[in-house]
């Protein structure tokens, strides 16, 4: 009997174990297959982060490129703005210094000056003008009538008579006559012609004078510094946009795009800075002009 009750207790304790093992290889076939489905979604979660930041930075990117852009147009329509109100003001000072030329040559029309030495060597006696171009000068003497070209006259002569300033070549000016001397009767000045006035500077003025003038060089060397880099930034952006057309029309990435809004920054500063110039050496001309005149004291 206890013999049996040992063999039924051996059994059912043989049968509880091997269901507990059997029980436990499954818990850990499940528990494999939890930590590869974790392993697997740990991977996937990785995937979407990393592709979440690139998204994020591409983002960043755009929205950076958008804030640089809208910067660039508020920086170009100040800068556009800025130009348009200087080329007025330009525009405003050569024509009143276009007026003020005119003024002094009509003044001096028929003007008498007893003798003019010219650059090459000849003396002109009892000159009386005639007529002012930008070009030469149209006067009877002595011994008949001249055109006498500016490069040959003195230097005083062509400032007195303002020939050869920059504002002036945007007048039209009358197509000159052959250079040549007609031999004629001795022409006899009008009575009521004017004398050459006689203006004496002081010292101040005349240093004004040359500082002015001295200023007037260095910015027409300025312009023309400023010139020959817009010419190169031009160039260089034609370049840059043929090349930016063949990769877009290629369907490859435009290497310049981004450059090329620097480029137009660029090259509106240099419009601004010798727009300003030419305003300055407007003013510089002008106001040797009435020193010289003696209208400023």
């Amino acid at each position: 009997m206890l013999g049996r009750i040992f063999g039924l207790t051996l059994v059912a304790a043989l049968a509880g174990g091997a269901y507990w093992y059997l029980d436990l290889k499954e818990k850990r076939s499940q528990l494999a297959e939890k930590q590869e489905l974790l392993a697997s979604s740990t991977h996937q979660f990785e995937e979407i982060s990393g592709r979440l930041t690139a998204s994020k930075k591409k983002l960043d990117a755009i929205i950076e490129q958008r804030s640089a852009a809208k910067e660039y147009a508020i920086t170009q329509q100040k800068l556009t703005e800025e130009i348009a109100a200087l080329e007025a003001k330009r525009k405003q000072l050569i024509d009143d210094f276009v007026k003020e030329v005119i003024r002094v040559r009509t003044k001096y029309k028929n003007m008498i000056i007893p003798e003019l030495a010219l650059l090459d060597g000849t003396v002109l006696k009892n000159v009386t003008i005639q007529e002012i171009t930008d070009a030469e000068i149209k006067m009877a003497h002595s011994l008949g009538v001249v055109r006498v070209p500016s490069g040959n006259l003195p230097v005083s002569a062509r400032e007195r008579f303002r020939m050869g300033m920059s504002p002036m070549t945007l007048l039209v000016e009358e197509k000159p006559e052959p250079a040549s001397t007609v031999a004629a009767a001795p022409a006899g000045p009008p009575p009521d012609s004017p004398t050459a006035p006689a203006v004496t500077l002081s010292q101040a003025q005349k240093d004004r004078v040359s500082q002015a003038r001295e200023s007037i060089q260095q910015m027409e060397v300025r312009q023309a510094t400023l010139v020959r880099t817009k010419q190169k930034y031009v160039a260089q952006m034609q370049d840059f946009m043929e090349k930016d057309e063949a990769a877009r029309l290629a369907g490859k990435k435009q290497p310049y795009k981004e450059i090329r809004p620097k480029i137009t920054l660029a090259i509106n500063a240099i419009d601004k800075e010798l727009t300003d110039l030419s305003t300055k050496v407007v003013t510089l001309q002008i106001e040797v002009s009435d020193i010289t005149e003696g209208r400023r004291k």
